[in-house]
């Protein structure tokens, strides 16, 4: 299958260091992960990274709330928090750079589903 200079069906190390993954029980679900790095600019990248795990939702949540800051992400509003189902949506933006990083955290039975998207759009 081609893919583009960039492209990864995983998270690759290099160049993804400021998206936090939580230290607790939490696995990467591969195929519905990927990343891309543009090999012109680097700057510009796009990532989706899905993780399951058993943890508390309130406890994922904290985890994102106090390292997205540390990783120079600040929020661009409140959490949402539904009230039908258990989950929460966070949005960030990254300091100096147009990326954005929207955070889906749910809980479904015993474990819980992390949607990490991060995406950049160019400057006007």
């Amino acid at each position: 299958m081609w893919v583009p200079d960039g492209y990864y069906f995983s998270i690759p190390a290099q160049g993804f260091q400021d998206m936090p993954i939580p230290p607790f029980d939490f696995v990467v679900v591969p195929g519905k992960t990927f990343a891309y790095v543009c090999p012109v600019d680097p700057q510009i990248r796009v990532a989706r990274v899905v993780l399951t795990g058993e943890s508390r939702l309130d406890d994922t949540l904290k985890f994102f709330e106090r390292e997205l800051p540390a990783q120079g992400f600040f929020p661009l509003r409140k959490p949402y928090r539904s009230r039908a189902i258990e989950r929460v949506r966070l949005f960030y933006k990254k300091h100096g750079r147009d990326e954005f990083l929207f955070v889906d955290i749910s809980r479904e039975e015993k474990s819980v589903n992390v949607e990490m998207k991060l995406v950049t759009y160019p400057p006007e």
